[in-house]
């Protein structure tokens, strides 16, 4: 039978919608609303920059113009709809309330009489004199903005002839947006914040003397930013990647947001100087870069502004770490259990004189990174140190080329994987030499990590992700093949228990489900319970869709994108998608087969994305002790399930809060309570 799906990027954008939910709750805290906004904006960003450029790409080479074009037509008008949303909350409502609570926006020039001096100063001494002004004619032509830029379009008249003139101002990258007005100017208890929209509106005139100023109009130009590596660029991959770089901010105009106040023929003038049409062009008041000021307003001191510090449980180890993990299998959850003690794994193998050699993949890491300064030191301390760096993690490019030159200037092995295949396992292995006590012969005895989240600290104090800690001699000794697959010491392996992709993802959830819908035959209990963050890939959903026809009971937590369309007769009837937003993301990858009743659990690095299950170096590993399966299900399954603050999607493709007489607290706060309980 034929079977249906969601469109991938109108399913992204249902995302988008969810998260703006968090901004409109009054029950939010006040600064945590503006940050949960200029979230948003950060996200349509990312979703211009990439997703809908790929529709784009799509589009010139399609077989079917009309479908490809009717869909570029129902994102253009979901995501103005979203936009709108937003200007509509932010101005109808969280700057009035933050202007309540004496905390003023500027973000048009409405400031009081008696700011105009120091706001005029502000202007004429930090930003006038590093402002790009181009009249423009046919010696100085439009110019190229880079991604997503903003800049101002003049319209001026000749002074004698009264000709009409335009002028592009344009503000470097790093240049400040926003300033803060000092003390002595909105008195001591008062805070504001002038934005540079509202300085150009009120000043823009000053900077062209030789000409009658008439109005400026800010827009933003995105760009797709995607960048594609063909098979040559394979030869020297970091070569490749930074000259990629460089092209990044340069592609083509995907979208261009415009002051609400624009008259049409200057938005035609802008959109034909672009080589887009009209329907490109993204209206917005204010400015269109909040994506800048998730922070700006974190350093006010009210505590009911925002969200009760959250202070990660440390996790104890005792003595000694590889005793701790020797012991017994160990999870952490974070972001409630803090990531230092990863930290502290990898620092005390590079302080030991028994480690012989580290060997980790990292995909994100932080600026300042504790972990990866303790590889480097590691390294200098004669540890042989293998790291494999993903020099193609989608805006970390950059960052990931400089962690590889530093570690390889201290004596460290980096490699970048396989070729052509993304590596987004999250793995770590120490091997240690120690003495065996009931013979007092030396042997090797390896310590592994495996996780489901970036090797980030950062990302662990607002992700949800887990971390197993374990000695198990078979998980470490797939492990082992795995880094041998990745440095090119093997060209195929076959671990015993992990799941790794590009060979074995697929072949394993075919052998899973099928085992599910023989026992729905049998009349037996089967079911399923699958939390990812994106669901695309059709094979995988095509066989969700047979495995509920057969009766088995499916529950997708789905984060974001999900293809699937539940709950439609003869296809998905036993299928459930659920979603959640709130203040962590939700990020570990958990699979839970019934099986018989064995209860099989895995966490996994990879989403159900044709990329990560057939063009991605990925890691699934099973969680064999049965009270750490436990706590993945109480903990990261069932709030999600139970909860009445999880979204659920219809099979007409709305998302709604159905479970009206479900567990009044939030999936977070119940996570929580389960792991308070556990330990």
């Amino acid at each position: 039978m034929s079977f249906t799906y969601h469109d991938r990027e109108l399913s992204n954008l249902d995302f988008i919608s969810r998260v703006l939910t968090i901004a409109c709750n009054s029950k939010v805290p006040l600064i945590e609303r503006f940050r949960y906004v200029c979230i948003c904006c950060s996200l349509l960003d990312e979703f211009f920059e990439i997703r809908f450029s790929s529709v784009l790409e799509e589009a010139k080479n399609t077989k079917d113009p009309k479908n490809i074009e009717k869909k570029i037509g129902l994102i253009q008008k979901k995501s103005k709809k979203i936009e709108k949303s937003i200007q509509e909350e932010l101005f109808g409502k969280i700057i009035p309330v933050l202007r309540g609570h004496d905390i003023t926006l500027f973000i048009d020039n409405d400031w009081p009489e008696n700011y105009g001096k120091t706001i005029k100063r502000i202007f004429n001494q930090q930003v006038k004199p590093y402002l790009n002004l181009i009249v423009l004619n046919v010696n100085r032509p439009f110019p190229k903005m880079i991604n997503k830029s903003t800049g101002y379009f003049v319209e001026l008249h000749e002074k004698d002839t009264k000709q009409t003139r335009y002028a592009i101002v344009q503000i470097p990258r790093q240049f400040q947006r926003v300033y803060e007005l000092p003390k002595q100017t909105t008195g001591a208890k008062k805070h504001g914040f002038v934005f540079l929209v509202a300085m150009m509106r009120e000043f823009a005139s000053s900077l062209f003397p030789d000409h009658d100023y008439i109005n400026e109009y800010q827009f933003k130009v995105t760009r797709n930013s995607d960048l594609l590596l063909s098979t040559e660029d394979m030869d020297d991959l970091r070569d490749s990647i930074s000259g990629k770089l460089k092209t990044r901010q340069t592609g083509e105009p995907v979208r261009i947001e415009t002051s609400t106040r624009m008259p049409k023929n200057i938005v035609k003038f802008i959109a034909d100087n672009h080589d887009v049409t009209t329907e490109y062009i993204h209206p917005f008041r204010g400015t269109p870069s909040l994506a800048n000021y998730v922070g700006l307003l974190d350093h006010i001191k009210n505590k009911n502004f925002f969200f009760p510090k959250h202070q990660p449980k440390k996790v104890s180890f005792g003595k000694d770490i590889f005793e701790w993990i020797k012991e017994k299998d160990r999870l952490v959850h974070h972001p409630y259990e803090s990531f230092d003690i990863v930290n502290k794994f990898v620092k005390s193998a590079a302080n030991d004189p028994n480690v012989i050699s580290i060997k980790q993949t990292i995909y994100r890491a932080d600026k300042r990174s504790k972990l990866i300064q303790s590889l480097m030191d590691a390294s200098i301390n004669g540890i042989d140190v293998n790291v494999v760096i993903e020099l193609q993690a989608r805006f970390d490019e950059e960052a990931n080329l400089k962690w590889a030159e530093k570690l390889e200037n201290v004596g460290a092995h980096v490699v970048h994987g396989k070729p052509n295949f993304k590596c987004h396992a999250k793995l770590l292995i120490i091997s240690r030499k120690e003495i065996n006590p009931k013979n007092n012969k030396p042997y090797i005895q390896n310590y592994a990590h495996l996780g489901t989240g970036n090797y980030s600290a950062g990302n662990a104090n607002s992700y949800t992700d887990f971390g197993l800690f374990t000695a198990d001699k078979t998980i470490c000794n797939d492990i082992l093949m795995t880094f041998d697959l990745l440095s090119g010491v093997r060209k195929a392996i076959k671990p015993k228990e992990i799941i790794h992709s590009p060979e074995s993802h697929m072949s394993f959830l075919k052998r899973m489900i099928s085992h599910e819908i023989r026992q729905a035959k049998l009349g037996k209990t089967a079911e399923m319970i699958i939390k990812v963050n994106s669901l695309t890939d059709i094979r995988v959903i095509d066989m969700l869709y047979k495995a509920s026809n057969t009766g088995v009971k499916i529950t997708m937590i789905v984060r974001g994108v999900s293809r699937l369309i539940p709950e439609v007769k003869g296809q998905s009837e036993n299928i459930k998608v659920l979603s959640t937003v709130g203040r962590f993301l939700e990020h570990h990858r958990i699979f839970y087969f019934y099986h018989g009743g064995e209860e099989l659990v895995y966490c996994s690095s990879a989403d159900w994305m044709e990329r990560n299950l057939s063009r991605r170096t990925e890691v699934t590993f099973p969680i064999k002790n049965q009270r750490l399966k436990e706590r993945v299900i109480n903990e990261a399954l069932y709030p999600h399930i139970e909860s009445k603050h999880t979204y659920w999607l219809s099979k007409k493709l709305d998302y709604s809060l159905k479970n009206k007489t479900g567990d009044p607290r939030h999936p977070n706060e119940i996570a929580l309570e389960q792991i308070k309980k556990n330990n």
